[in-house]
């Protein structure tokens, strides 16, 4: 409501926009602290009772600092892919963003369950339910994966007439119908590595997920897309960089889930600490 308020009715523009997810945000913001404050029970937040706490801000840097720059570096990757886009000119750019808030709608489910999936697999670790923690896993992978597919074969059957909410030029709707028909279809493979970083994380190795989605999502889009255009300059090699780096991220994680013992991490740790010790 307030990017229509500042860009159409006030015409802001950018300034507008950037207005309105500030005070969005920042009003969200206190809404959440003053309701935590007014909770009962454990999520009650009370700031008498706020101190520092060393051991916890020590677990919370090393489970959220990867995450961070996770995705602040594949941010660069992406970067360095929407300069290639440029390159093929303004309707590829307007048909490229326009799949892009599309593509914004279809990723919801596949990051709601891969923010659910951290707190289930530590929270049943924690309790010792290893069978449960395996199980929630699986199921939490397979919905996430089957959701994300059914919604690619979606966008890939009915992408024209969803572009055109956004863009009416046939060549950029062209553009996006390309980019559309590369991507979609593999969003599974992109379920699948998003949700496996959400089990990984939970059972506290979130290392791993920082590390292959830098290599493949940040550094191989970018060797790829850099070489793949000197060969074949078409717009399309640029669409192939994100399934080809879906699959390598999901080849690993998948690769770590089966052969790893990930159920006993935190034993494992615990272990590891008490002999440092």
């Amino acid at each position: 409501m307030l990017d229509l308020l500042f860009v159409a009715v006030f015409n802001w523009g950018v300034g507008g926009a950037a207005a309105a997810t500030i005070i969005a945000q920042g009003v969200s913001a206190v809404m959440c602290i003053y309701r935590m404050c007014k909770m009962e029970g454990v999520a009650r937040l009370d700031f008498k009772k706020l101190h520092y706490n060393g051991p916890m801000m020590h677990e919370v840097i090393t489970q959220g600092l990867p995450t961070g720059i996770q995705n602040s570096v594949i941010s660069i990757g992406n970067i360095v892919i929407q300069k290639n886009i440029n390159s093929f000119g303004s309707f590829a750019m307007a048909g490229v963003g326009a799949y892009s808030k599309l593509e914004g709608f279809a990723f919801l489910p596949i990051t709601c369950m891969s923010m659910a999936l951290p707190t289930f697999i530590s929270q049943n670790l924690g309790a010792k339910e290893y069978n449960r923690a395996k199980k929630g896993a699986v199921f939490g992978i397979i919905t996430g994966v089957a959701v994300a597919e059914l919604i690619g074969i979606g966008f890939y059957i009915g992408i024209e007439p969803l572009l055109r909410f956004f863009v009416d030029e046939e060549q950029s709707v062209s553009y996006g119908e390309m980019h559309a028909h590369v991507t979609t279809l593999f969003f599974c493979l992109l379920a699948f590595s998003h949700c496996a970083a959400g089990v990984l994380r939970g059972c506290g190795k979130s290392i791993i997920p920082m590390a292959a989605m830098l290599a493949f999502w940040c550094g191989l889009r970018i060797v790829y897309v850099t070489t793949a255009l000197e060969f074949i300059p078409k717009f399309t090699m640029i669409s192939w960089a994100y399934p080809l780096t879906w699959s390598c991220s999901s080849i690993v994680f998948l690769l770590f889930l089966i052969f790893s013992d990930w159920t006993h991490a935190f034993e494992k740790k615990a272990a590891k600490s008490k002999v440092i010790k």
